[in-house]
């Protein structure tokens, strides 16, 4: 009995560790795949394609709603909720016009916000 207190207390720990980094590794293919919508949405812009930059803008509005808030570190969280408003509102604003210009305005700060996510979040190593 005395041999099997301390592999219980083992086994607990390394349970803990790996779904420790199950969830940092599930909020990294959340991040991921928002850097990977808003890439598709600055293809579309650039080539001035209103109706697909809004289309794609629909994709990272998904993405950004699909991120688990509750697997992020405080200081993560508090970033997150200090920009997500902004993130969603030029997103959806991006998504609702098929006008470039407009679209431009509000993919500006779009990318403003969430460089300083994906800078603070220290999760991606390219840039966007």
């Amino acid at each position: 009995m005395k041999t099997l207190r301390p592999f219980l207390i083992l086994l607990t720990f390394l349970v803990s560790v790996v779904q420790s980094k199950a969830q940092v590794n599930s909020l990294k293919v959340a991040i991921n795949k928002v850097t990977e919508s808003y890439s598709a949405v600055k293809v579309a812009i650039e080539a001035e394609d209103g109706d697909a930059a809004s289309a794609k803008a629909k994709e990272l509005l998904a993405a950004l709603n699909a991120v688990p808030a509750k697997r992020m570190t405080l200081s993560q969280s508090a970033l997150w909720k200090k920009h997500f408003g902004q993130l969603i509102f030029d997103t959806r604003h991006i998504s609702e016009v098929t006008r470039v210009h407009h679209q431009k305005e509000h993919f500006k700060r779009l990318t403003e916000n969430l460089h300083t996510i994906l800078t603070g979040f220290k999760m991606n190593k390219a840039g966007i």
